[in-house]
């Protein structure tokens, strides 16, 4: 996931969110979110 820019890694994260993937691959998504310092409620909010 090191190789994905910011805006690459919210945009997986909003897809995987809208398809309803399998809840681990959206935690881990959330967590990577998270180290960069970008918080996933402001993602969610963003798009809900």
């Amino acid at each position: 996931m090191h190789r994905l820019s910011n805006d690459q890694l919210i945009d997986t994260y909003v897809k995987a969110l809208d398809l309803n993937l399998d809840q681990p691959f959206i935690v881990l998504l959330e967590s990577e979110v998270r180290l960069r310092g970008i918080d996933p409620n402001t993602i969610k909010l963003m798009i809900g």
